[in-house]
């Protein structure tokens, strides 16, 4: 008996609900809506019978949205907004049944009413293609970015380069080297030659290379100082020899193989392993950074006139 009093009542709750709705949906029309609290930007208004729901809970905060299985209303006071959900049974009414749709005539923008905001596969697609088309622009402009700097550095450090990619192990390294190395260099304070020191190295080296003649050891060992001298004037410096081919490297990638050249068999003099003829060599090497540096020829060539005059004096 008690069972069947207590479906009874069960039956009676669900169809009670049931006809509230239904009057409810009838009588909507007439019932005037009022604002809603609390919410920002323009007014928006619910109807007043949307404020309610049933089973054990009432309130007066305007419902917006039904889930299916229970309704989701707005509670608005102040700044404060939260969702609160209440189960309201088996529905029975049509709008009760709409999942994940606006309940009444009220549809806030931007939202059609009686259609679900998912994303049709179609969407999804083009935006699968979009972003895709925008990986591979940037792939391809940084693929290209990275050549230009390569070509950049290839032309400007010349054999360097190579030397650099060889002794790294691999182009990424080898060019992190040379943009350190131009970076260094770009924090130097270089000074052109004044025609004075000009004239005075150009004389040096006149008095150098006569000197090879009686002592080829002697006149390598006073062309690499003569050298290391006119660098530092330049303004590189010259307290590690590393450090110094690095920075010339930059604006004397070209002759600095000559240096190098020059340098090895001037510590090999030293030491009474070098012949006369590498002796030669090195002051050819020396010439070829030396004349670089001085931006004219170390030993500038005789005039027509004066081996003319030369060639006669020689015959007499």
């Amino acid at each position: 008996m008690a069972k069947t009093q207590r479906a009874s009542s069960a039956a009676i709750g669900t169809d009670t609900s049931a006809t509230i709705f239904d009057r409810i949906d009838q009588f909507r029309m007439f019932i005037r809506p009022r604002p809603l609290r609390g919410s920002a930007g323009p007014t928006q208004h619910l109807p007043r019978w949307a404020g309610y729901v049933i089973d054990g809970a009432r309130t007066t905060s305007p419902v917006v949205q039904v889930d299916g299985q229970g309704m989701r209303h707005r509670a608005l006071t102040g700044s404060d907004q939260a969702l609160i959900n209440f189960s309201v049974g088996s529905p029975r009414s049509a709008r009760q049944q709409t999942r994940g749709r606006w309940i009444g005539d009220h549809v806030p923008p931007g939202i059609s009413p009686g259609k679900e905001e998912t994303m049709s596969g179609t969407q999804i697609a083009v935006l699968i293609v979009v972003a895709v088309i925008v990986l591979a622009v940037a792939g391809v402009a940084v693929f290209l970015g990275r050549n230009r700097s390569r070509r950049r550095l290839q032309e400007r450090f010349g054999p360097e380069y190579d030397r650099t990619v060889e002794e790294s192990g691999s182009r990424e390294a080898a060019e992190k080297e040379l943009l350190e190395r131009e970076r260094r260099h770009a924090e130097l304070t270089l000074t052109p030659l004044s025609a004075e020191s000009r004239t005075r190295y150009s004389t040096e080296w006149e008095r150098v290379q006569a000197m090879f003649i009686d002592s080829p050891v002697t006149a390598v060992a006073e062309a690499d100082e003569l050298v290391t001298q006119l660098i530092a004037e330049r303004g590189y410096p010259t307290e590690n020899y590393e450090e110094q081919l690095s920075h010339l490297s930059v604006e004397h990638a070209n002759t600095l193989g000559h240096y190098r050249d020059a340098h090895e068999i001037s510590v090999a003099s030293a030491r009474g392993e070098a012949s006369t003829e590498q002796l030669r060599k090195a002051l050819v090497h020396y010439r070829a950074l030396f004349g670089e540096l001085l931006e004219a020829d170390p030993v500038p060539p005789v005039s027509p006139a004066s081996s003319t005059e030369n060639t006669h004096t020689s015959h007499r």
